[in-house]
This record gives C-alpha cells, sequence and structure tokens, in this order.
C-alpha cells in the first residue's frame, strides 16, 4: 500500500472534507515528486529528503544524507529551548521527521498544532511519508491555511482553558527560508496576544 492510501484512510476518519480535497488532487496530479519549487528526493541514509528551488535559491528542508539523525538532533535542541506547557505550536513540517520527534517526547496530553502554510508541500508528504503518527494522535491537527487569520481560527478551536498550563513554539530555521515564512512570526505574535488576553481574563 503506497503512503498515499494509507493516509487517506486515516484522514477519512478525522476530514472527510480535507480526504475528498486530497482525492480530488490526486486524480489532477498524481503522487509527483515535485510541486511549486520543491523536490522530494533520495537521501543517502535511503529516507527522502526536500529540496526548495526557487529564485536563485537552493537548499535542502532536511538533511540529505540522513533526515532521521538530523531530526532526533534538531528535537533534543528544540526541547531544552522551549518553555514548559501542555500547549504546543509547531511552524513548518516538511516531511515530518522533525516535528515527529519533537512530539514523540511529549506528554501524551499536550495539544499540537502544526502550521504548514504550503499546501504543495503538505501534499508531497502526504504521497511520499508515513503520517500515521499524525493523524492518529489525539488534540493534534494540522493546517495549510495560508492564512494567518484561519492557522489562528484552529489554534482557538484546539486550545481550551481549563488545564492549560502554557505555550510552547517549535519553529526550524531552514523553515524560516521559505516564502511563507514571515506568516510563522505573525501567528506567533497573534498567539501570544491571544495567551495575555486569557492570562488577564484569568487575573481579573
Amino acid at each position: 500500500m503506497s503512503h498515499f492510501a494509507s493516509n487517506i484512510e486515516l484522514l477519512r476518519k478525522i476530514s472527510e472534507p480535507l480526504a475528498a480535497r486530497m482525492e480530488a488532487h490526486r486524480l489532477s496530479a498524481g503522487e509527483p515528486t515535485e510541486l511549486a519549487g520543491f523536490f522530494v528526493e533520495p537521501a543517502r541514509s535511503g529516507e527522502l529528503t526536500v529540496k526548495y528551488e526557487s529564485g536563485g535559491q537552493s537548499f535542502y528542508l532536511h538533511s540529505p544524507y540522513d533526515p532521521l539523525r538530523e531530526a532526533q538532533q534538531y528535537a533534543a535542541g528544540a526541547l531544552a529551548d522551549a518553555k514548559e506547557g501542555n500547549f504546543a505550536v509547531f511552524f513548518g513540517m516538511g516531511l515530518g521527521y522533525g516535528v515527529r520527534a519533537v512530539i514523540e517526547q511529549l506528554p501524551p496530553d499536550t495539544r499540537v498544532l502544526i502550521f504548514e502554510p504550503h499546501w504543495e508541500l503538505f501534499y508531497l508528504a502526504f504521497c511520499h511519508a508515513d503520517l500515521s503518527w499524525l493523524f492518529t494522535r489525539d488534540k493534534t491537527t494540522i493546517t495549510c491555511d495560508p492564512s494567518v487569520q484561519g492557522a489562528l481560527f484552529q489554534y482557538m478551536n484546539l486550545f481550551e482553558l481549563a488545564g492549560f498550563t502554557g505555550l510552547r513554539l517549535f519553529s526550524n530555521p531552514t523553515f524560516e527560508r521559505l516564502p511563507l515564512a514571515n506568516h510563522f512570526a505573525e501567528l506567533a505574535s497573534r498567539v501570544r496576544y491571544e495567551m495575555l488576553a486569557v492570562g488577564g481574563n484569568i487575573q481579573t
């Protein structure tokens, strides 16, 4: 079974509209290895990586040598730097290596939002990566809405005041070089503002 086939089975259980969108896109585009400047390639370790090329830029989103080892190193550093809290927001996903490595070390009750504004990149991951870790984890969602307002809406839908202990923001410097990376900083600012408002209401 292809990754697309296994991913679509899981996605149907949690979002039939998104599953229908993915199937419609597959009918027109198939399961490509290149979309909008993103190229899926084999890394030396045998895992897949993604190269981005556009406007004179050319860089890898994941290691071209060993993406899994790189993901573990990223997770160790990201978890050490992040504040404590039971709500986590990830900016960018790619094929999911780094995000998955972090999530697997978070407490199971942590609510997780992944903001991947590059729809084409998410579609490539859907076609070429096992996303069962994403679609089967409770209190976890991904938004590919390129608008910050849409991503904030998903955040507030997932947010729950009762038991909230803090917010953890995870960003990958490589993803911050992508075209829509300015949305990451804007969403982070909006989320922090909302959390300050929540804190003020609690004090009141």
